[in-house]
């Protein structure tokens, strides 16, 4: 598995903060969502310690236009779905991959069938909305990241 995109993930930032940064619309409020069973919370070093600040590497053009009820079961220590805030930070360092495709966030879930994504989709600046997760939508992909991360200081 492949994940070509890299980006600084700073889990000292405040979601409210993060949100300002994002210059976003939030259609759907993060305290609304909830992170699925078995995603960590948190980015862990390979000393099984807790990261405030790390570059991660992800990925999602496998996952275009498959069903995130799918992409979840592919879930594993080193394929790990992407998160809410991980749909922030996107919005916030690559802006460029959504004028072409969305990211749907697996790891993260808003009721029982119901799975946040990020996107542009020719609005004038990127928002989070939630998606059914059993559809299907050809220009969104599920985003997974690796388990191998470069912690920063």
């Amino acid at each position: 598995r492949e994940f070509r995109n890299s980006q600084l993930v700073d889990q000292t930032v405040t979601l409210p903060k993060l949100r300002v940064c994002a210059d976003t619309d939030f259609v759907v409020d993060p305290v609304g969502c909830h992170i699925q069973p078995g995603v960590p919370k948190f980015l862990l070093g390979p000393d099984g310690k807790k990261l405030t600040r790390a570059v991660v590497y992800w990925g999602y053009e496998q996952n275009l236009g498959r069903k995130v009820v799918d992409c979840r079961l592919e879930a594993t220590a080193t394929h790990i779905p992407l998160i809410y805030t991980d749909g922030i930070w996107i919005a916030i360092q690559h802006r460029d991959i959504l004028l072409r495709q969305g990211i749907d966030l697996p790891g993260s879930g808003c009721g029982d069938s119901l799975a946040p994504y990020v996107g542009f989709f020719g609005d004038t600046r990127p928002f989070i909305r939630v998606g059914l997760v059993g559809s299907m939508v050809p220009y969104c992909g599920s985003g997974f990241r690796g388990s191998q991360l470069v912690p920063v200081r």
